[in-house]
């Protein structure tokens, strides 16, 4: 999957999981139905203010239409990064200092892999 392949896949499902159709979002944008319809099917990709108000109307962060599946964050993730940057630097210390414990106790883990941080 081509780059372009990719955004219209995000923009597809950002729209669809939002409820909306493609002539609503368009409207939203600010753009014609032709636009969308265009980014949708990969033939154009929206400038960059188009895709950052898709993002917040779709309430998706930016960097997600263009990771892949396997690299986009999901919901609790983006909730642990957005606690983690709000804690001051003794915070952050006392979680992450809790987050490498928390993988050593066996009934957590997801599997035999161990993640290595590197500070």
């Amino acid at each position: 999957m081509d780059y372009k392949e990719l955004i219209a896949s995000k923009i597809i499902e950002a729209r669809k999981t939002a409820g909306l159709k493609q002539d609503e979002l368009a409207k939203m944008v600010g753009v014609s139905v032709t636009s969308a319809n265009l980014w949708e099917n990969g033939k154009q990709i929206p400038k960059l203010e188009s895709l950052i108000a898709i993002a917040k109307i779709t309430k998706r962060p930016l960097v997600w239409f263009f990771s892949s599946d396997s690299e986009a964050l999901n919901t609790e993730e983006i909730f642990i990064l957005k606690v983690f940057r709000n804690l001051n630097k003794n915070g952050k210390n006392h979680m992450l200092e809790f987050v490498e414990n928390l993988q050593e106790i066996a009934k957590y883990k997801k599997c035999n892999s161990r993640a290595v941080v590197n500070s």
